[in-house]
């Protein structure tokens, strides 16, 4: 009964008769299977990619995203607005070329690590997971954070969601010195960026590390969110008013997180609660917002429809 009834919400395009409902699609990586950035967990495959556009552009009109937090749009459309969180060098070498030529905006939500160095602790550990040499250099560590909560075998088998439940800042800091060296390029530089903000695409803030900011003190937050609103500034020009919470669900950030980012300039905040703007024109209007996103990976294009048609029916709040 539970099949046949997602298959059936999923094969009605509610979004085709409902009108002035607003959606943002959150993409990370842009790659297929053989390319080195590839993860299955943060990886868009391309033909899915185009696929997913082609879907959207028959029910959306594609706008940039300082138009669809904004209330000054026609009600008899929906509107739908693409962005990239964690700045993969595929935004530019794969997205954008796909994205450019048919005239839809995107924002990518950087973060300074990732510029600056080539890496993220996130993608150190999702790049090595077939790494055996790795993860038996991390495991005394994990283990000691830990409590020796853990055994080998177990972490062996799920090293990200151990270093995930443990995280701290300190754990980040000791695994790094055993991450190898990657001289594959993973992340936009700025000379990436410059060139795609040359071409009109929008870029904000998705903190310094992506660290798991629940799990952070006051200051670290701070760093996390205003260093990288400084960065942004003083590289690009750019006063940072949008800020994507890295990983997005309610878990991974506090009351604190939106306080300090609302203090540091930001209007907008994003999650990655997988529902639409809601369109009450209160919360249009106001200035500082939270605003929800849809992430899509490699679904289906009836599961994607699926993903969109659900929030009709019932509110969401992960």
């Amino acid at each position: 009964m539970k099949i046949f009834l997602k298959k059936s919400i999923a094969l009605l395009p509610f979004f085709k008769y409902s009108k002035n409902n607003r959606f943002i699609f959150l993409y990370h990586n842009i790659s297929d299977k053989n390319s080195i950035l590839y993860s299955p967990i943060y990886t868009t495959e391309i033909n899915n990619f185009k696929t997913y556009i082609v879907f959207l552009k028959k029910y959306f009109e594609f706008i940039s995203l300082d138009q669809i937090v904004n209330d000054d749009l026609t009600k008899n459309k929906n509107y739908a607005s693409i962005v990239f969180d964690d700045g993969f060098y595929s935004t530019k070498e794969i997205a954008y070329p796909l994205l450019s030529t048919q005239n839809i905006p995107f924002t990518v939500f950087i973060n300074k690590n990732a510029v600056e160095h080539n890496r993220l602790w996130v993608s150190d550990i999702k790049l090595n997971l077939t790494n055996s040499a790795f993860k038996n250099a991390i495991f005394p560590i994990v283990k000691e954070m830990s409590n020796n909560l853990i055994n080998y075998e177990s972490f062996i088998t799920s090293p990200y969601e151990y270093i995930s439940t443990f995280f701290s800042s300190y754990l980040i800091s000791q695994i790094e010195h055993y991450v190898p060296i990657n001289k594959n390029k993973i992340y936009l530089d700025i000379n990436d960026i410059n060139f795609l903000l040359s071409k009109g695409v929008k870029i904000e803030n998705h903190s310094v590390n992506h660290f798991i900011l629940s799990k952070c003190n006051h200051n670290e937050i701070k760093n996390e969110i205003c260093e990288n609103v400084s960065f942004i500034k003083n590289n690009f020009g750019i006063d940072s008013k949008h800020f994507s919470i890295p990983f997005g669900k309610k878990v991974h950030y506090n009351k604190e997180t939106i306080e300090i980012a609302f203090k540091s300039g930001i209007n907008y905040v994003y999650t990655n609660n997988p529902m639409p703007l809601p369109s009450q024109q209160d919360y249009l209007k106001t200035k500082q917002k939270i605003i929800p996103r849809i992430s899509i990976l490699n679904q289906s294009v009836q599961e994607l429809s699926f993903l969109i048609n659900r929030t009709f029916f019932k509110n969401y709040n992960l």
